[in-house]
């Protein structure tokens, strides 16, 4: 084994061990300029993560996880910005859990988890917000103020998206005014982030709160005795309760068989009807508890029949309610608000009658969930107005279920009219339902300040309520919709991210920031993009996420690789979508993303040059979604002209006509992912068109005449000088192609509808003009800075690399004319590099004549010579130049003899 060898070794096994400690670490700490993160490598269930406070309690049950990052943050140097102290939690008599609590600087340091699934890691982030964020405090706050340009304030464009999405008309955005030249335009202020439309978009209603009352016991654990116990009997007083007592002990030890072979015997030798209740009670509960001992925590329909058929027949009032409340619990897990509905009835007609009024009230409020979840508005009503009941039952619990029955047919207006009735009157805490089910109404109206009012006054009210997921993330929606500070609405998401345990809510309040974070963001970083980390959920999640959420991720999938440019992927996600199976404004809202896909890969192929590609894109796809949104007038112009510079005359004819009778329908305003470059009056496109055809065929005064009319139309349009300046060009006024292109080089912001054919031929015009007049300096100063500019264009570009080849060549000639020694001398490198960079070019016999001239004038005259012989021989060179070389040779030979003859 040679050292070479050896070397390779030992840097493959050191690279090996180093990896190997890497990943021994359990837990590894990133320090950022503006955050802070652990990197704890682990199961996902082995941590909780909890923040109260400026306290963080990490806890676990295993030991030895706590003792692995233990000895990791020992040999980690602490985060005094973030971190104040690190102490470490041992089990006790009460919590087995063993874990570490970290004392953070502020309460203001926040702590942002997520468990990233290909890693199988948690990653927490400790930060402070620039701008601390109370939750409350933020929705709370002034809108953000909108900046509006200044009445002779000159912009390139104001769109759609620098404005509050309710505030921009259907029409779009706001028509800039067009660059002037030598007019000093006041800077734009460019927004951050695209308005919500671009966003996650999709926006569906939420369950209202059903006031209900709370489930009265765990039927998956408990059974009927909960609430009417069985109790030992008095053996001592015959043998019938001896025999009872019998199968009650049987009962305790969960010997169900023999406790039913004890009843049955006990039924045979008595036949004692005193007792049926007590033997149907116990036999229905053993059927319970047996079954729930075996792991089937659903009730057997046995047991169900034989608690029901007491309840018809028992006159013992306490074992009536208990088994009916039991039946009630049941009834009201399966959803069948019906047969609640008619326990809750047998329930409060025994309470009353036994005048057990505070039963009642659970009774009523049972009858109120019931006709509720039935939309029995009326029936609801009559409840309420009953003497008993507006009695024993708050006003507020009515009104909660009078709110969700009117939500849940529909009838926003009324729940919204009812409410405003008592929300004077209404005294604190106002119920949670009331509270959730007006803001929900409020949003359905778009009524969004006051819904934002109303579900912040339920999170502060009733933060520990599950449906405070749902106003957490509405709450952010709503500050997206009213466009409020995104770094606030983040926080928002952020939030509800983390406070919230059901997987659709979670996930909904993801989607909205990875779209807020990564999509609406224009200039996003590398930080941004690693939150989209979020999308990803694994096989059970996909299966429990609902209609609405796949349709937003959907959504917010397509509209990143938009975001990104990566139209040819998104194209391919767009077409494995169900469109079909779409409601008709959700399946708009992606063909209206599709055509701005076919866009961008159409301007893809415009920019290099493709015309081809582009007509193949148009007819390919322009049926399936370009056809179904509004007039895009750009596309439409970005068309015609490459069917102009492939020739194609009759077909260009035929779809100029369609353009035509389209100029007249509104234009496209949303969406617009990809800039236009200009935003063009009506009919403006149409006579561009035509005027470009014009210069194509050489109808030279018909193209000036139409110049003339684009500048009525367009008066300050940045392009008439350019028209100008070609047609004069091709009628060899180059005095006049000079003149009017230097001033449309001086004015023009902006290239506008510009393709790579058009960049050429301006700069083959002006240079050429400059050439043929004479002014050799200014152009060699011209051209050495074009070549500079386009190199990046060529040789991809055949438009660029044919100027770039003229002005290269333009350049040999000017230098080969300069009989300067410098200018001799530049040669020798000039022409091996175009010969180099343009190996098929038509001036190549000509280029290679004069760099054998350059050799004889610097003095290399045997080289020169021998260059001259080899082209005499090379079958490719043209006759006049093989003639002129056979004359350079001969004057070589004269000078040589006359030189001797001296």
């Amino acid at each position: 084994m040679n050292r070479k060898m050896i070397f390779k070794f030992l840097t493959i096994l050191i690279t090996v061990l180093y990896s190997g400690a890497v990943f021994s670490q359990k837990l590894v700490q990133e320090n950022g300029d503006l955050y802070l993160r652990w990197n704890v490598y682990c199961e996902k269930e082995q941590l909780f993560i909890n923040k109260k406070g400026s306290k963080v309690t990490i806890k676990t049950l295993n030991v030895a996880l706590i003792d692995e990052m233990k000895n990791d943050l020992s040999k980690i140097k602490s985060n005094d910005k973030y971190i104040k102290s690190i102490s470490y939690l041992t089990p006790d008599k009460d919590n087995n859990s063993v874990g570490i609590e970290i004392e953070l600087t502020s309460p203001e340091v926040e702590i942002f988890s997520f468990y990233k699934d290909r890693d199988q890691r948690y990653i927490v982030d400790f930060w402070k917000e620039k701008d601390e964020i109370n939750t409350k405090d933020a929705a709370l706050a002034k809108d953000v103020p909108l900046s509006v340009p200044e009445k002779n304030e000159t912009v390139a464009q104001v769109k759609a998206e620098n404005l509050p999405p309710l505030l921009v008309s259907k029409k779009g955005g706001v028509k800039a005014p067009v660059v002037v030249a030598r007019k000093v335009a006041k800077k734009e202020t460019k927004p951050e982030y695209r308005d919500f439309r671009y966003g996650a978009s999709f926006v569906w209603d939420y369950e209202p709160f059903n006031p209900g009352f709370a489930p009265l016991l765990d039927i998956t654990r408990k059974t009927p005795e909960f609430f009417y116990p069985i109790k030992d009997r008095d053996y001592q007083k015959d043998d019938k309760e001896a025999h009872l007592q019998l199968a009650i002990n049987m009962f305790k030890k969960k010997n169900y068989g023999l406790m039913n072979r004890s009843l049955d015997l006990f039924q045979k030798k008595y036949g004692d009807t005193d007792n049926w209740e007590f033997i149907e009670y116990i036999k229905a509960n053993a059927i319970l508890r047996d079954n729930i001992d075996q792991g089937n925590r659903e009730p057997v329909k046995v047991a169900i029949n034989l608690l029901t058929n007491l309840i018809e027949k028992s006159d013992n009032y306490d074992l009536k309610k208990g088994v009916v409340k039991y039946l009630i619990t049941y009834y009201n897990s399966l959803q069948q608000p019906l047969d609640s509905l008619k326990f809750c009835k047998t329930y409060y007609v025994i309470t009353k009658e036994n005048f057990d009024y505070e039963e009642s009230q659970i009774a009523l409020e049972g009858i109120l969930s019931s006709l509720a979840q039935l939309n029995q508005i009326e029936q609801i009503k009559d409840v309420a107005s009953d003497k008993t009941a507006i009695k024993i039952i708050p006003k507020q619990i009515l009104l909660g279920h009078e709110l969700f029955s009117l939500i849940k047919l529909g009838k926003i207006d009324e729940a919204i009219k009812r409410y405003e009735e008592v929300k004077k009157g209404l005294v604190k805490p106002i119920h949670p339902s009331i509270i959730f089910n007006a803001a929900e109404a409020y949003f359905r109206r778009s009524n969004l300040q006051e819904a934002l009012t109303l579900y912040d006054e339920f999170i502060t009210d009733h933060s520990y309520h599950e449906r405070a997921q749902d106003a957490r993330v509405r709450l952010g929606l709503i500050f997206e919709m009213l466009n409020k500070n995104p770094v606030e609405t983040l926080v928002l998401y952020k939030t509800a991210i983390n406070r919230s345990n059901d997987f659709n809510i979670q996930y909904e309040a993801r989607l909205r920031y990875v779209a807020l974070r990564t999509i609406r963001k224009i200039e996003t970083d590398k930080r941004d993009l690693e939150t989209r980390v979020f999308l990803d959920i694994n096989d059970d999640q996909k299966k429990a996420m609902s209609k609405n959420l796949k349709k937003i991720l959907w959504l917010v999938r397509l509209r990143a690789f938009i975001n990104d440019g990566k139209y040819h992927d998104a194209l391919s996600y767009l077409s494995a979508l169900p469109l079909t199976a779409m409601p008709m404004t959700e399946k708009r809202v992606f063909e209206a993303d599709g055509a701005e896909i076919i866009y961008g890969i159409i301007s893809d192929h415009f920019a290099k040059g493709k015309y081809s590609q582009v007509l193949k894109t148009w007819e390919i796809y322009r049926k399936d979604y370009v056809e179904k949104v509004a007039n895009d007038p750009y596309v439409n112009f970005v068309v015609g002209k490459s069917l102009i510079r492939l020739g194609l005359y009759e077909a260009f004819e035929k779809i100029y006509q369609d353009f035509e009778k389209l100029s007249d329908t509104p234009s496209k305003t949303f969406p617009t992912w990809i800039e236009r470059f200009a935003d063009g009056k009506r009919g403006q496109y149409i006579l561009e068109l035509d005027l470009v055809k014009n210069i194509k065929l050489g109808n030279f005064d018909v193209a000036l005449k139409r110049v003339d009319q684009l500048e009525r139309l367009v008066p300050d349009h940045t392009l008439l000088n350019f028209y100008r300046g070609i047609v004069n060009f091709k009628r060899k006024d180059y005095k006049q192609t000079i003149s009017f292109l230097e001033t449309f080089i001086s004015m023009s912001n902006s290239q506008n509808s510009f393709d790579p054919a058009d960049v050429a031929e301006m700069m083959t015009a002006y240079t050429d003009s400059l050439y043929e007049v004479g002014e050799l300096d200014k152009f060699q100063k011209v051209s050495e800075a074009v070549l500079a500019d386009t190199d990046k264009f060529a040789p991809s570009n055949p438009f660029m690399a044919n100027m770039r080849e003229r002005l290269s060549y333009y350049q040999v000639e000017i230098l080969a004319g300069d009989k300067k020694s410098s200018s001799q001398a530049l040669l020798e490198k000039k022409i091996p590099d175009f010969l180099k960079n343009y190996p098929k070019s038509a001036y190549s016999s000509r280029m290679n004549y004069l760099y054998g001239m350059a050799l004889i004038s610097n003095m290399k005259f045997e080289e020169g010579k021998s260059y001259f012989e080899k082209m005499l021989s090379d079958g490719a060179v043209e006759g006049p130049i093989k003639e002129l070389i056979r004359s350079e040779l001969t004057m070589l030979t004269i000078k040589e003899k006359s030189l001797k003859t001296k």
